[in-house]
C-alpha cells in the first residue's frame, strides 16, 4: 500500500522548513575554550562555566574572571566565571584547598567528588546552589 501523496509532500515541507530554522539557533553561546588548567563553556555573552580542570595544584584559587576575545579584540577579564560544572575536580588526589570566588553562583553535580585530599573550601558569597553529591567521599567530609 503506497503512502498518500499528500502526507509525504506534508512531511517533507516540514522537515525542510526545521533544517532551515535550525541554524538561526546561536551557536556562539556555546563556545568552549581553555585558558591555563581550565576548560570553560560559554554560558552567556559575559558569563563562563568551567567545564575541565587540567592541572594538578594543592592549593587552588578559582579564577572570578577570565580573558575573551569580542570579534577579534582580547578583552581582559571579559568574562565572569559563574559557575563549576559537575565532575570538574572528581577524583582528585592533589587537591587539599579550594578557594571559590565571589562570582560563582553555582556548584554543580559531584564538582568535587572523592577529591580525597580535599580539607579546606572556601565558598565565596555568590554561591546560591550546590548540587548533588558536590562534595561526596571529600576528606573534609570525613
Amino acid at each position: 500500500m503506497k503512502p498518500p501523496l499528500k502526507k509525504i509532500i506534508s512531511f517533507t515541507l516540514v522537515l525542510t522548513v526545521l533544517l532551515a530554522v535550525t541554524p538561526l539557533v546561536p551557536t556562539a553561546l556555546a563556545q568552549s575554550f581553555r585558558i591555563g588548567d581550565f576548560s570553560y563553556r560559554q554560558m552567556d555573552n559575559n558569563s563562563v562555566q568551567i567545564t575541565g580542570y587540567h592541572g594538578n595544584a594543592a592549593h587552588l584559587t578559582i579564577p572570578g574572571t577570565v580573558d575573551g576575545f569580542i570579534g577579534n579584540v582580547l578583552q581582559p577579564n571579559h568574562f565572569r566565571v559563574t559557575g563549576i560544572g559537575g565532575d570538574v575536580f572528581a577524583e582528585s588526589t592533589t587537591l587539599v584547598t579550594v578557594t571559590v570566588p565571589d562570582s560563582v553562583e553555582h556548584i554543580g553535580v559531584r564538582a568535587f567528588r572523592r577529591a580525597t585530599s580535599l580539607t579546606d573550601v572556601i565558598l565565596g558569597s555568590g554561591v546560591r546552589w550546590i548540587e548533588f553529591e558536590a562534595f561526596n567521599g571529600c576528606a573534609s567530609e570525613q
